[in-house]
């Protein structure tokens, strides 16, 4: 007994449009990194110098964000249905908004 049935990227058609959004993500990442640093230099210039551990949580969640976007982004479409790559997509997306939150938090 054989069961013919259409592949997972046929079922929906999102894929490409959620890989788009995973790699503009990936953009909004850089960004990201550059606010996160002009965050720490102006924190470490109006105190002691040094960043505190929000500053270092900050930069570390940035490396998730990357990570779940470069999945999205270039996992195969037979290995994520489009809900689960739309999920880890906003995963990365959260991830992105709370490093430079984080980073603004040290005081």
């Amino acid at each position: 007994m054989t069961t013919t049935g259409t592949p997972a990227s046929e079922a929906t058609g999102n894929t490409t449009a959620i890989r788009v959004i995973a790699g503009t993500g990936m953009l909004f990442l850089i960004g990201a990194w550059v606010l996160c640093a002009a965050l720490a230099l102006i924190d470490a210039h109006e105190t002691d110098g040094v960043g505190g551990p929000l500053v270092e949580a900050g930069f570390t969640v940035l490396w998730p964000a990357a990570i779940a976007g470069l999945a999205a982004l270039f996992l195969p479409a037979e290995a994520l249905t489009d809900k689960v790559r739309g999920w880890i997509t906003a995963i990365q997306y959260a991830l992105t908004v709370a490093a430079p939150v984080l980073v603004a938090l040290d005081a």
